[in-house]
């Protein structure tokens, strides 16, 4: 099924869902990766360990929050570069989907 994500604010309403070919959003598509949850919520630092690694490469990342964990998603062009940047700092990253 992959991710489906909706966020509305007063000023922007913002979807994320299963790349369809052919649209041109000017954004995407991303590889999703899940951090195994659930996640407690007084859980600290967990997001900014799996951003670190991409910071340092220079790897821009769209991190969204559920109740249960974190996703994060990385344009799929450098998505092997994110992979590569985690192993590097000893994370391992699996079950990747594609959305």
């Amino acid at each position: 099924m992959g991710l489906h994500c909706f966020a509305r604010t007063p000023e922007e309403t913002s979807t994320i869902g299963p790349w369809i070919e052919g649209t041109d959003t000017g954004m995407g598509p991303y590889r999703a990766w899940s951090v195994p949850g659930p996640l407690a919520p007084n859980l600290v630092g967990v997001l900014a360990a799996f951003l670190d690694p991409l910071r340092a490469a220079e790897i821009p990342v769209l991190a969204v929050s559920t109740h249960d964990t974190d996703w994060l998603l990385v344009d799929l062009e450098r998505s092997a570069a994110a992979e590569a940047a985690w192993s590097e700092a000893g994370i391992s990253i699996e079950d990747a989907i594609r959305g």
